[in-house]
């Protein structure tokens, strides 16, 4: 299933420009799509708010949204909320029109292997939420520990299975659509930005990565819980809070039970 692709800006060379690389990308994923309706949205501003959240190195998200009304999501741009929400007769409210939903900041966009990589690294995420969402909601619950859990954990992007093998494979993709060189000249850039320490640090570890080395997400997951087991309670809160704020039955694939069996 194609995804529905938007691109919000004013300027129509930058929208036919945008939207002709977020297709090559599309196109390069190919029948891995997930048979899934999927909103990409490529903004012509910063949503700020988020940015304020989520720190200033981020430059977009994926998220399974399908159960999302836009009573819920009063905060989002109007313009995102006119394109991702549909009229429901039955409740009288505005419900999600699609299941999926990819947003990228303007300024993540500003160039065309910035737009590649992440608009790739979103797609993967949804492709591992749609053919793998146990392993998928299983890394996610990790990355929902608290900061303080993390830092004690001395974890990052890296070491989480879902965002390692969504760092590689976009790595890929830009190298042949954009050439390998524009992608060591943008990852030095980001490093040279230096919008955060962690921020730097992932991105030294994108610069090593080698994407055409197989990666085994199965197994990678299966070793990173046989590293946390001291963290049972903390996971186990952050699943209930998945559970509870998501509605994602992804979540209810997880046993950390399963995961944490054997753990030394």
């Amino acid at each position: 299933m194609q995804p529905n692709i938007i691109v919000a800006s004013n300027d129509v060379d930058v929208a036919m420009t945008r939207d002709a690389l977020a297709r090559r990308v599309v196109a390069h994923f190919g029948s891995s799509l997930p048979e899934s309706t999927l909103l990409c949205l490529f903004d012509g501003t910063d949503w700020q708010a988020l940015r304020n959240e989520r720190g200033v190195a981020n430059r977009g998200f994926y998220v399974w949204a399908k159960p999302y009304t836009e009573d819920e999501c009063w905060d989002w741009p109007e313009h995102l909320r006119k394109h991702f929400f549909t009229d429901d007769p039955a409740s009288g409210r505005k419900r999600s029109a699609f299941d999926n939903l990819i947003y990228l900041h303007d300024s993540t966009c500003q160039t065309d292997t910035g737009l590649v990589m992440t608009f790739a690294h979103e797609l993967q995420h949804f492709v591992q939420h749609g053919h793998e969402p146990k392993l998928w909601a299983e890394s996610s619950i990790v990355t929902n520990l608290t900061r303080e859990d993390i830092r004690a954990l001395s974890l990052n992007s890296s070491h989480i299975p879902i965002e390692r093998e969504a760092r590689a494979i976009p790595k890929l993709v830009a190298e042949k659509l954009c050439g390998a060189e524009a992608v060591r000249r943008y990852i030095d850039g980001k490093i040279k930005e230096n919008a955060n320490p962690a921020d730097v640090e992932d991105w030294n570890f994108v610069q090593g990565l080698d994407g055409s080395v197989p990666y085994d997400l199965t197994r990678e997951t299966r070793l990173r819980f046989q590293r946390l087991k001291g963290f049972r309670p903390q996971l186990n809160e952050a699943l209930r809070l998945r559970k509870q704020g998501s509605g994602d039955p992804a979540f209810d694939l997880v046993d950390l039970n399963e995961l944490l069996a054997g753990a030394a």
